[in-house]
């Protein structure tokens, strides 16, 4: 389990770097960005529904 959060955290990275290359215009790096954003679009949302009172 160790190496796959390795390699996500990798792929953050990626991601970021990605980002911040395609903001300042780099050819090519805005659809890397648009291909692993899909990959973490849900991460960090929930999908349950919240219990009310």
């Amino acid at each position: 389990m160790h190496a796959g959060a390795e390699l996500y955290e990798f792929a953050r990275v990626v991601y970021k770097m990605a980002k911040i290359s395609a903001s300042l215009g780099t050819p090519g790096t805005q659809s890397i960005v648009e291909d692993l954003g899909r990959l973490y679009a849900s991460n960090g949302s929930s999908n349950t529904p919240k219990v009310t009172d």
